[in-house]
């Protein structure tokens, strides 16, 4: 069962997770101190955060509150967070529909807004949702262009989620060296900023990529090092990640106690906190490590575990939703690309028409010129037809979408709308061309 690596689910700003109570504490105290409306939905999101890791029901109310209190008062970067926070609730507790429908929500909003730092987190937030959903080419494509984002604006806080992202994604796919690689520069810059959230999630990954290479000591290194900064950080979704990794590699060693001891720490930390596919592979585990150890009645228990789990998390009602969803984001991101090729059509037509029009007066001034010059009429009679023929195609292009709109797109009208035009033009146009004709002829005479 894959595992889910939720890099920047929870750091939607540059502060890291230190001391939770302390922080809970002083966001309840910032909402009882202030009456404004837009205080306390930015206040609400923000104890959602905090909550997320170790009580996201709590988290999700409190998410659910901030983000109608921001709607009311129309803040719209308060909704974007608040939907964050919901969709994030919905990840860690394997409800990838709604998850995958709240991100988009939250793209939609950042995609309009100056923040790339939240739209890259957002793009990196939704390759986690495709990868749990088992969609890793997806999940591929939005971590690679939240990483282009990344680099292009040189947002160096989330380039450690990235390396990361990427490092999980290659080990998920059995590509090693560069899930290490990743990894390991993800790890320095988590040790470079003094980020212990980012410090137990790299080192359990290394523990991961490790343990497939067989490297069982080093991999019970990562791990063992990975609890200590994962409880600093109160990251209970990564301790039960960790947990299960160790109780595998004692499984290999043959310490049965051991192993079965950190696999049932690895499912009561899931069942406690909604971790659904936490709770899923360390069940897997279990069930299998007492089969093979003639342990009926836990192997049974377990297995039904198994089985009710796996119909929560992959009910067909959830995959239908969750493909229709990404279905509809696919349909979404086309529109927006076409929408963009439009836009540049637009752009080069507004270009060449304001060429046509500077390009009248140009003449204007080049036919004043030629009046106080010895010029023959026939030259004069030339640059009164290209003038006269720019007039018409100009004037045209102009009201074009205005006849298209008046004559519903009959032909018909079209072209006497146009007839009518050219009626006033040309004769206008001859008038003038005489009179200058004929004071250029007095000129020279």
């Amino acid at each position: 069962m894959k595992t889910i690596l939720l890099s920047v689910l929870l750091l939607f700003s540059h502060l890291v997770i230190l001391s939770q109570t302390r922080d809970i504490d002083s966001l309840r105290r910032v909402y009882k101190t202030h009456f404004a409306d837009s205080n306390k939905a930015q206040t609400l999101y923000r104890l959602g955060q905090e909550y997320v890791v170790f009580k996201p029901d709590t988290a999700l109310l409190l998410a659910q509150q901030a983000y109608k209190l921001a709607t009311k008062i129309k803040d719209e970067k308060s909704q974007s967070r608040a939907l964050n926070v919901i969709a994030t609730v919905y990840n860690k507790t394997a409800n990838y529909p709604k998850a995958l429908n709240f991100y988009i929500k939250v793209l939609k909003i950042e995609e309009n807004k100056k923040d790339p730092e939240f739209l890259a987190s957002t793009l990196l937030n939704i390759a986690t949702v495709y990868h749990s959903q088992g969609d890793d080419k997806k999940a591929i494509t939005f971590t690679l262009r939240a990483d282009s984002l990344i680099n292009a604006k040189n947002i160096d806080w989330l380039k450690v989620y990235s390396l990361m992202n990427l490092g999980f994604l290659y080990e998920k796919v059995n590509k090693i060296p560069a899930s290490l690689d990743y990894t390991q520069k993800a790890f320095a810059l988590a040790v470079k900023s003094d980020d212990n959230y980012m410090k137990g999630v790299t080192l359990c990954n290394l523990g991961n990529a490790n343990a497939k290479k067989n490297n069982t000591t080093l991999a019970i290194k990562n791990y063992t090092d990975a609890i200590y900064f994962s409880n600093l950080a109160t990251d209970e979704d990564c301790l039960a990640e960790i947990y299960l990794g160790l109780a595998k590699q004692y499984s290999k060693l043959n310490n049965k106690d051991s192993a079965e001891y950190f696999a049932v720490k690895s499912y009561e930390i899931s069942k406690k906190d909604g971790f659904l596919n936490r709770q899923l592979d360390a069940s897997i585990f279990l069930n299998q490590f007492y089969n093979e150890n003639n342990d009926t009645k836990n192997a049974y228990n377990y297995q039904a575990q198994v089985l009710l789990l796996k119909d929560s998390i992959f009910s067909n009602d959830r995959v239908a939703n969750a493909q229709i969803i990404s279905m509809e984001e696919d349909l979404r991101q086309k529109e927006l690309a076409e929408k963009k090729v439009e836009e540049e059509k637009e752009r080069k037509s507004k270009l060449q028409l304001l060429g046509i029009g500077l390009s009248l007066p140009i003449l204007f001034f080049i036919t004043l010129y030629l009046y106080k010059k010895k010029i023959k009429p026939k030259y004069i009679e030339i640059l009164g037809l290209v003038s006269l023929l720019l007039s018409f195609e100009y004037i045209m292009l102009l009201i074009h979408p205005l006849v298209v709109k008046i004559t519903n797109h009959v032909p018909l009208y079209q072209l006497l709308i146009f007839a009518i035009i050219a009626a006033v033009i040309s004769p206008t146009h001859h008038k003038i061309e005489s009179w200058l004709l004929e004071k250029i002829g007095r000129k020279h005479n």
